[in-house]
């Protein structure tokens, strides 16, 4: 579903933040990110998702070239992917027309309500019976799901969460976290997860990315990926790599 392909990238002509990236990603895959600040992982989301310009490289989604239109991101405050003056419904409305009219109202069409209440309800958190009120008036973890249902309302193939359980509670971290398994397998989107919660990369998604340097350093799935440890993600953050890809049984 998403493939990226000798990828590189800077800001304004500079120095490379990312530098010979290759990745894919299957539909249906959740892979989460992790790595030290300034290693490139919002780069790489910014990247994929058109916001910021490649050096070199090629971006595929779905076998298309740089088809930015079906990629969607969801950021880590949860105010910035909602309106708070507008209602559930009117933010899902905004989501549905995502390039094409941003007028929300008009398309409340009583069809329309009852395609979004289904949506919501697969968040199970009651918002279907809410649609009418602000968003304003959710918790933090209710617009990090609208966020997620707005994103994956309508034509989403590749789903880029950046941090997106950072402002959340450690209970309502884990359940969105759930949540973004559920919804990748129900949608068959390839979603790449960028996280600081070491036990969120281990105990969710398919495998596990180290981005460091502008690079991907090393990955892990499986039972290797299931055996690591906090410390051991830790320490790859520092820890010298040979050939560009870290043994985990040499960890100190």
């Amino acid at each position: 579903m998403l493939t990226v392909e000798n990828l590189s990238a800077s800001y304004g002509g500079g120095k490379d933040v990312l530098s010979a990236v290759n990745l894919a990603v299957a539909a249906g895959e959740l892979v989460t990110v992790v790595g030290p600040n300034g290693g490139g992982k919002s780069t790489l989301l910014g990247a994929i998702s058109g916001a910021v310009g490649l050096g070199s490289g090629h971006i595929f989604m779905d076998g298309k070239e740089n088809d930015f239109s079906s990629v969607c991101r969801v950021f880590q405050d949860p105010h910035v992917g909602t309106v708070g003056d507008f209602t559930i419904f009117e933010n899902m409305a905004l989501a549905w027309c995502r390039g094409g009219r941003r007028l929300p109202i008009p398309w409340l069409t009583r069809r329309r309500k009852t395609i979004f209440r289904q949506h919501l309800s697969e968040l199970e958190m009651g918002l279907e019976t809410r649609g009418d009120e602000l968003a304003r008036s959710l918790s933090g973890g209710q617009r990090q799901a609208l966020s997620l249902a707005m994103a994956t309302a309508r034509n989403c193939k590749v789903l880029l969460l950046d941090e997106i359980t950072a402002a959340l509670d450690p209970r309502a971290a884990e359940r969105l976290m759930n949540l973004v398994e559920r919804i990748v397998r129900q949608s068959k989107c390839a979603c790449l997860a960028v996280t600081h919660g070491m036990h969120q990369a281990i105990s969710h998604g398919d495998r596990i990315l180290v981005v460091r340097d502008g690079a991907i350093a090393t990955q892990f799935s499986g039972d290797e990926k299931s055996s690591l440890s906090v410390a051991d993600l830790f320490a790859l953050f520092e820890f010298p790599f040979a050939n560009g890809r870290h043994d985990i049984n040499v960890l100190p």
